[in-house]
């Protein structure tokens, strides 16, 4: 079976469709001394990609996670795809993207950040921090294999599997969401 290839773009110009990712703008010279917008091309990504609110995030073919734009409003933002440090050596399988929170499948592990205020996407658990603004493991997952991970302003979704007796044991103890008991 051939390799699907994904292209993702930051900027409102169509990607190449080569299977290589863009993101922009990166200031280039121009005439007359004015500066024009160029994109900056990436690496080949066939991983999928996500976008936040003023971020990108794209997985190249081997699972490292590439990063553009701003996940803080109080820092610079990245105007070219650059790896994300924190997850370097992780492959990542899943990624989400809500507002300003992040979520990752990676190797055997669900990993999360976002900087303040987040309100409990994250997954630390109850009287845990509900911010990050490094990448870290959800510890409340600990032994449950995330198959796919989804996210949205406020919550994130885990689709864990259970295949296994023990497995789905470590499913059935994590707490259950009832609407009506909030």
């Amino acid at each position: 079976m051939p390799r699907k290839k994904a292209a993702a773009a930051a900027w409102e110009e169509p990607s190449s469709g080569n299977g290589t990712a863009r993101a922009g703008p990166r200031k280039r010279g121009g005439p007359a001394g004015r500066k024009r917008e160029r994109p900056e091309r990436c690496s080949s990504s066939s991983g999928g990609g996500s976008s936040g609110y003023t971020c990108s995030f794209a997985v190249s073919e081997v699972g490292g996670l590439f990063f553009w734009g701003a996940t803080n409003t109080s820092r610079e933002s990245t105007m070219y795809p650059k790896a994300v440090q924190d997850l370097c050596g992780w492959r990542i399988r899943s990624l989400a993207c809500g507002k300003s929170s992040i979520i990752v499948a990676a190797d055997e592990s669900t990993i999360s950040w976002g900087p303040s205020p987040t309100f409990g996407e994250l997954g630390y658990g109850d009287h845990k921090p509900k911010s990050s603004t490094a990448a870290q493991e959800v510890k409340t997952l600990d032994g449950v294999f995330t198959e796919q991970v989804a996210m949205g302003y406020s919550h994130s979704l885990v689709i864990a599997r259970d295949e296994s007796e023990t497995e789905k044991e470590k499913i059935k103890k994590l707490p259950e969401y009832n609407p009506r008991t909030l």
